[in-house]
């Protein structure tokens, strides 16, 4: 075990996608124990930082750290053993129609482990209570709402009991009080799980609930990162554009 203070960092990490810089020389680091939200506009490359986080995408350079151990040039076996340390809380859920909640959430414990079915029902019945869908077990994702399906991928997202949590989009597509339910289970997963979390967000009400830290990519690289009251006390006017929703400002300019 590293004796890093980071969970992830991301030194100097460059991607280009379609000819275009999508990441263009990407430091950050984020401290164990902490959830650290990544805001910015559509397309200045939030979810590519969380493939390369995970390992799902290779930086063309730079380097990739999870607790201290670089998986930039892992083997696969490597990049396996990192990837237990992970939990993802896709954009829409992620769940197969095909199987029952219960079934979605077990997934990860019945691909990847060899426990017994008596013990992965427990498991199961217990992540599920902890996102408040207990006695959810056999309902089927087609017949629970968008921000129960947000639910239950957090109980699968946790069911191996992860170190980190990446989270793409959690609120998005809901209502204002199912948004602040999410938030809620999200910081409850801090205080309960002590994991460190990683959010993408357009939610900016979100951001400044559950943040330690806030940074703004932009051009594929942090424009700025603070805490929730010094993002909101911004100066920079990319970042105040963003953070107003103002219509006028540099990034109006720059869509033009």
């Amino acid at each position: 075990m590293s004796d890093s203070p980071y969970a992830l960092s991301l030194e100097g990490v460059t991607k280009r996608l379609r000819g275009r810089n999508v990441l263009d020389g990407m430091t950050l680091r984020v401290p164990k124990g902490e959830t650290f939200v990544i805001i910015g506009p559509s397309g200045t490359g939030k979810s590519v930082t969380l493939k390369h986080m995970i390992g799902l995408m290779p930086p063309d350079s730079g380097r990739i750290l999870v607790e201290g151990e670089d998986i930039t040039t892992a083997s696969p076996e490597q990049l396996d053993a990192a990837r237990t340390k992970f939990g993802v809380l896709f954009q829409n859920g992620a769940l197969l129609n095909s199987l029952t909640v219960g079934e979605n959430v077990a997934l990860p414990l019945r691909e990847h482990t060899t426990l017994p079915e008596d013990e992965i029902r427990r498991i199961v019945k217990e992540k599920l209570a902890m996102v408040d869908m207990a006695g959810a077990e056999d309902a089927t994702p087609d017949a629970i709402s968008g921000g129960m399906k947000k639910r239950v991928g957090l109980a699968r997202a946790i069911v191996r009991e992860p170190q980190i949590i990446l989270y793409d989009e959690p609120t998005s597509g809901l209502d204002p009080v199912m948004s602040n339910v999410i938030n809620h289970l999200i910081l409850n997963m801090k205080k309960t799980l002590h994991v460190t979390s990683v959010v993408v967000t357009h939610d900016m009400g979100s951001a400044y609930l559950i943040a330690d830290r806030i940074a703004m990519i932009h051009h594929g690289r942090i424009l700025q990162e603070g805490t929730p009251k010094e993002i909101l006390q911004t100066k920079d006017p990319v970042v105040r554009q963003f953070i107003d929703g103002s219509i006028q400002g540099p990034l109006t300019t720059e869509a033009a």
